[in-house]
């Protein structure tokens, strides 16, 4: 089993009537279904819709308490992965439309499955465990939980009918973990052979795919913020750059 964490941060930099750095927000996190059959994550602050058919994508990522926008522009994989040589996208679902802006009315009209990417199997729903032991120091708040309140989304994806044999015994486990009172979203994946052979070339080639709208960007105004707890060096663990589909406009 392999294990990587992309951490993602939303950072607004707009004064709102409620500061979540300064007002105490009660609000819980919840998950649910919508009227569309989506799953819709949030914590008021923030929130992930997720397509459930044809397959796993990621429809929707908003800021709630700031600018209530959306950042996406374009439905991306969840994940791409190498087995092998062989490269999978992790979530099925060709959008089938123009990417300079996310036409949903067309969207939905349009969408269809890639056959070749790992499909979406289950999920499960549980409450974020402790990663390590923490014990708060004298400035910390008084109140402070560990682990934090909140919930975690687990994803279940399997091999496309193609795959090779080997490929087929593979499971992949999207897991996003958000918390109450802070617009954080925290996702990783776990990589499971569960065949125990254990000889799977195995590379991540993308945690996280999103094709956010400009002023989410460092070419706008930087409002998406991301870390990783990769070891740094190479310059590559978190990638800004331009999406040639944005050009597809009709």
């Amino acid at each position: 089993m392999k294990f990587f964490t992309c951490c993602i941060f939303l950072l607004v930099n707009i004064i709102s009537a409620r500061d979540w750095l300064v007002d105490k927000i009660t609000d819980r996190t919840t998950i649910g279904t919508t009227s569309l059959g989506t799953l819709l994550l949030s914590n008021t602050l923030i929130s992930r819709e997720f397509l459930l058919d044809p397959d796993f994508a990621t429809i929707d990522f908003r800021d709630l308490h700031e600018t209530n926008s959306s950042i996406l522009r374009c439905v991306k994989p969840e994940a791409v992965i190498t087995l092998d040589g062989i490269e999978y996208s992790i979530g099925g679902v060709l959008p089938n439309t123009q990417c300079a802006y996310f036409n949903r009315t067309e969207f939905w009209k349009t969408k269809t499955l890639d056959a070749r990417a790992f499909h979406f199997s289950t999920y499960e729903v549980g409450i974020p465990k402790a990663p390590f032991a923490y014990t708060p120091k004298r400035f910390a708040p008084a109140d402070i939980e560990w682990p934090p309140k909140g919930i975690h989304l687990s994803v279940y994806f399997k091999a496309p009918y193609f795959a090779p044999l080997s490929h087929k015994y593979v499971t992949v486990v999207v897991n996003y973990e958000m918390y109450d009172g802070i617009p954080l979203l925290v996702k990783w994946l776990d990589v499971i052979d569960t065949s125990g052979r254990g000889d799977i070339d195995l590379s991540f080639n993308s945690i996280e795919i999103l094709a956010v709208n400009q002023p989410w960007s460092p070419f706008g105004h930087s409002w998406l913020y991301v870390e990783t707890n990769q070891p740094p060096g190479h310059g590559t663990n978190v990638i800004w750059a331009y999406d040639a589909e944005v050009n597809t406009i009709p």
